[in-house]
């Protein structure tokens, strides 16, 4: 399968701001707005965006609306969501196929994070092959306080014409080899996940993508270490047919947020673990019980953190258990290298 990315965007392009999920906080998307200004593109806020319905930017039909209108509305080069939250579940049911246009999704460049992995999802259920961006939001708190790199990642992003540049290698921690020893520690397939919570929910449901030997990204935040435990053992009994870290060809970890980390140490430490590498292999692998043949890349700064950076959902990567490193594949439409062949 190739993959579609759509066009860079160019200075004095219209970049669209929808609110998919949660109600967004005037000030952070101010400063957010000013960010796209200073790169000298045109930022279009949605009416839907000053939304507000409980703990909803809006009504389901008015978040779906926003979305499709943005798709629908050819002066628009990009679409960027405000934040995450809840509430993008909500809409897929209310946005088939036909509805997202389809037609017009390959010509835009898509960016969000977190809850919006249901939306990325279902772009790709929509248009196979299509890229999307799992990238910082304007109005989060993470990108108010964000490092100077998470920015400069997403307007490369943003502005870059091919995959390599737009979204340059990023660097993590080897947990485990696995199969990938077969293959001189570098195994390729393409890029899905996002959030754990809400790729577990889209599971066993229209809008899971088929995860064949691909490569597995998640990442999450203010959970537990139960919570996480019931979400990848849910991972690994869906069916025998659907169960998802068999199929795969690689797990990459990104950021859990800091009160998971202490959860774990304090349970480390009653088990005499000790160092952060101790520590983390402790976690995952046993008691998480991950495969002891899947390989596993951990560390990477993606998720609920200033230093968020944009990784390329649909992409073909390369995961480099060696030189710990996930990076775009150079042989497009096809994995480089597969540790099952």
């Amino acid at each position: 399968m190739e993959w579609i990315v759509a066009p860079a965007v160019k200075a004095g392009d219209r970049v669209a701001i929808i609110a998919p999920a949660s109600p967004v906080s005037v000030d952070l998307l101010e400063a957010g707005i000013a960010v796209l200004r200073s790169w000298d593109l045109v930022p279009v806020v949605h009416p839907q965006v000053w939304s507000k319905q409980g703990y909803l930017a809006g009504s389901d039909e008015e978040r779906a609306d926003a979305l499709v209108g943005v798709l629908d509305d050819p002066s628009i080069a990009a679409v960027v969501c405000a934040q995450g939250g809840y509430g993008c579940t909500r809409l897929l049911e209310l946005l088939p196929i036909s509805r997202i246009g389809a037609h017009n999704l390959p010509s835009k460049r898509f960016f969000g994070f977190s809850d919006i992995t249901a939306l990325h999802s279902l772009m790709r259920v929509a248009v196979p092959g299509y890229v999307s961006f799992y990238a910082p939001m304007l109005a989060t708190s993470y990108f108010a306080k964000s490092t100077e790199l998470s920015r400069e990642s997403l307007r490369l992003s943003m502005f870059a014409p091919n995959l390599q540049s737009a979204c340059p290698p990023l660097k993590g921690r080897c947990l485990q080899m696995g199969r990938a020893r077969s293959t001189n520690g570098v195994v390729s397939g393409r890029l899905v996940g996002g959030n754990l919570t809400v790729f577990t929910n889209c599971l066993a449901t229209p809008w899971q993508e088929d995860m064949e030997r691909c490569i597995l990204i998640l990442e999450d935040v203010h959970e537990a270490p139960y919570s996480v435990d019931r979400m990848f053992t849910h991972l690994k009994s869906v069916s025998p047919d659907q169960e998802v870290l068999k199929k795969i060809e690689a797990l990459v970890l990104g950021d859990f947020g800091d009160a998971l980390r202490r959860n774990y140490e304090e349970l480390a430490c009653a088990n005499k673990m000790v160092t952060q590498e101790t520590v983390e292999k402790w976690f995952w692998l046993e008691q998480m019980r991950l495969p002891p043949d899947l390989p596993v890349l951990s560390g990477l700064p993606i998720g609920h953190i200033g230093d968020n950076r944009v990784v390329p959902l649909g992409a073909f990567v390369d995961v480099n258990l060696r030189t710990c490193s996930l990076s775009v594949s150079s042989l497009v439409g096809r994995p480089s290298h597969n540790s099952r062949l």
